[in-house]
């Protein structure tokens, strides 16, 4: 006879994580440290750059001249 019991933490092939009491479904273990640091150096470079652009720093094929009436 099979014994019907098995571990609450094992998932239908007795490996991995057990599936959410709702829907059945794997537990998803959340996004990973690299992706969420990832985003907020992408977030923070682009408001340096808007910032940098809104206080007169300009974008575009001029932006590395000298200002007009100035040496």
């Amino acid at each position: 006879m099979i014994d019907g019991s098995r571990s609450p933490d094992a998932g239908a092939a007795g490996v991995g994580p057990s599936p959410t009491p709702d829907t059945g479904a794997p537990r998803y273990p959340g996004t990973p440290r690299w992706v969420i640091l990832s985003g907020i150096i992408v977030v923070v470079l682009v408001l340096v750059l808007v910032g940098a652009h809104l206080a007169g720093g300009g974008m575009g094929p001029g932006m590395h001249m000298a200002p007009a009436g100035g040496h």
